[in-house]
């Protein structure tokens, strides 16, 4: 099947169901983390596909929303992004946020200054303490980086920016995960999300993750939480909430997607900014023209087929393996081992050590 890229010159019906878009300005990054599955490649978004992106985000976002700029690494596009704020700025009739994800190691002060004007909200890829982030999450020459990110990291609290942290956890740094948990929340009042890594980070043991997870956990309740929020911890609380305290299951798609859409660095529109499904809207098959809706996708699909996992909805599995594989259903069993023993321990801490009242939504 030969597909035509589907350009933003024609956007995809019912504009106003969306309230998210995530544009990918790149697919290069300064940093070589050892865990990281996503190729990269001199590939940028030109000047003139920006333009392209620029009306059809304005369409798509009649009724107002957020801009999400991501990369792999967008301060590396920070001359276009800054050129397509302004353009939004002026050719946006309804109000928006913007928002990015970034490693945070070229963010000088006057970067973090424009982003503070423009109001972004600023997602920080950081792992922790220098022992645990300079194993895996090294320069494109080799060089440790902790240092690097944390100068980015000052610059954006010296701009008034709490940046929110995203933190990957390896096999090899689990042990450290509670002093990089003290040392992250310490620096960001906002919230720490750990990300369990089982893709390119050898073999997990179960026995050591329920250790270390656990001694995270009991830390966390007893002072932690003064400190700042633990996101995995929140989000365990809201779903047993949601269900009366009964476990939850996984019986629903995704869902963090349905509002919101990617914008590829080419300039072509996806279901997900992580996954490589085809482009959604106008596509040309053998002379015929289709059209592809995202909802439907959404609809037919069933991302969850084991059903097994108890988090309630998740699918950051079937994401992490359709970028490392290509495909969506390549899961192996130590993803979902490591992902039941997490929620495991977080049904003990939940429901048998501390009330809800304790930990802050």
């Amino acid at each position: 099947m030969s597909q035509q890229k589907f350009k933003p010159s024609t956007p995809p019906q019912q504009n106003n169901q969306y309230s998210e878009i995530t544009v990918n300005l790149n697919e290069e990054c300064n940093f070589r983390c050892t865990y990281c599955f996503i190729p990269k490649q001199p590939k940028f978004m030109t000047v003139q596909e920006s333009l392209h992106v620029c009306e059809v985000i304005r369409d798509l976002l009649e009724d107002g929303g957020k801009i999400h700029f991501f990369g792999t690494e967008p301060m590396l596009s920070y001359p276009l992004m800054t050129g397509m704020v302004s353009w939004f700025q002026e050719n946006m009739n309804k109000s928006f946020t913007l928002g990015m994800t970034s490693n945070g190691s070229l963010i000088d002060k006057t970067k973090a200054k424009w982003l503070k004007e423009n109001k972004f909200g600023v997602l920080l890829s950081c792992d922790g303490i220098a022992e645990a982030h300079d194993l895996h999450r090294v320069s494109n020459t080799g060089d440790v980086t902790h240092s690097r990110v944390v100068r980015g990291w000052d610059n954006l609290l010296d701009s008034g920016i709490v940046p929110a942290i995203a933190a990957t956890v390896t096999p090899d740094t689990v042990k450290m995960v509670k002093d990089s948990a003290a040392f992250l929340l310490g620096r960001s009042q906002q919230f720490v999300h750990f990300n369990l890594d089982t893709t390119h980070s050898g073999k997990w043991s179960t026995w050591e993750l329920h250790k270390h997870w656990l001694n995270l956990a009991t830390w966390y309740v007893k002072e932690g939480f003064k400190l700042g929020t633990i996101r995995n911890f929140q989000n365990v609380k809201r779903a047993y909430k949601r269900t009366g305290g009964a476990k939850p299951q996984n019986r629903v798609t995704c869902g963090a997607c349905q509002k919101s859409i990617g914008i590829d660095t080419d300039s072509s529109i996806k279901p997900c900014h992580r996954s490589n499904l085809e482009p959604v809207g106008q596509i040309n098959e053998n002379g015929a023209t289709f059209f592809n809706d995202k909802f439907l996708k959404i609809q037919n699909y069933d991302f969850n087929q084991c059903h097994s996992c108890p988090a309630y909805p998740c699918s950051t599995c079937y994401s992490n393996f359709q970028d490392a594989t290509g495909s969506m259903y390549a899961l192996n069993q130590e993803w979902c081992k490591t992902q039941l023993v997490k929620w495991q321990v977080n049904e003990i801490i939940f429901k048998d050590v501390v009330p809800y009242a304790t930990i802050r939504d």
